[in-house]
């Protein structure tokens, strides 16, 4: 199950990097659907419908994935860090755009957190820009 749930994962990304946000985005609703705690799942619809251009939405589900996040206790110190951190860019992000600011300075916020450790499968599905 875990490697079906990998490859909707990849598929998803993939549709994304392609603009095709909305097959991407049922897919990755179907994860959250059956897995509705998971962080990951979570933390990824809102990236998607943030590129997807619906920011209020990702930003409402960032909200929630910190939620989740702070809730759980089966995630490891070094993923929650990174989630915590990558979250709370992504929602920084959001504001200023929201409020029709520039982010300054934003290359050198993502850089610690990109610098964290965190499993591979999280850090290569959460980037953020160099």
């Amino acid at each position: 199950m875990r490697l079906i749930r990998n490859y909707r994962i990849l598929r998803s990304q993939r549709l994304a990097e392609k603009g095709r946000y909305g097959e991407a985005e049922r897919i990755v609703l179907k994860l959250v659907e059956e897995v509705p705690s998971s962080v990951a799942y979570n933390v990824f619809l809102a990236d998607i419908l943030l590129f997807s251009g619906n920011a209020e939405a990702a930003l409402a589900r960032f909200a929630l994935s910190k939620g989740i996040l702070d809730d759980k206790a089966d995630i490891s110190p070094k993923n929650r860090r990174f989630l915590a951190a990558y979250v709370n860019f992504r929602t920084t992000a959001i504001r200023f755009r929201m409020a029709g600011e520039d982010f300054p300075n934003w290359r050198e916020f993502s850089k610690p957190v990109r610098d964290l450790e965190a499993d591979r499968s999280l850090k290569n599905l959460f980037r953020l820009p160099e």
